[in-house]
């Protein structure tokens, strides 16, 4: 079934994220292929939109961001971001602190990028 009808994740693509979760390679190493598997998915595997890893936004120096492992954007087939990811460990999620910042750190790549999408909302 296609994304848009689905209620349920596929099984092929639930056991990817199982076996992926299992290993024990560094993070950015276990989930790339998971996540653009997923997004891929989610965006019909089209050439409508692509997946790509993303470095973090230049207004952002190192001392501000968070140790984040993953970026990827979704764009459209003339560059245009569409949607933004930061795939990190769980780990941290629990620490109130560090979720405030991660989350000013997203709010800052998310203005950084708007303009150059092109739809109503990022």
């Amino acid at each position: 079934m296609p994304f848009s009808t689905d209620t349920a994740w596929p099984q092929g693509l639930c056991t990817i994220f199982d076996i992926c979760c299992q290993q024990c390679e560094p993070f950015e190493n276990r989930y790339y292929g998971p996540y653009n598997k997923l997004l891929n998915y989610c965006f019909s595997n089209s050439f409508q939109h692509f997946v790509a890893p993303y470095s973090p936004p230049s207004a952002l120096t190192s001392c501000d961001t968070i140790d984040f492992e993953v970026f990827l954007v979704v764009f459209d087939a003339n560059r245009h971001p569409v949607l933004i990811a930061e795939i990190k460990d769980d780990g941290w999620a629990d620490k109130a602190d560090l979720c405030l910042q991660v989350d000013d750190w997203i709010c800052r790549w998310y203005d950084e990028m708007l303009n150059d999408c092109p739809l109503p909302c990022l």
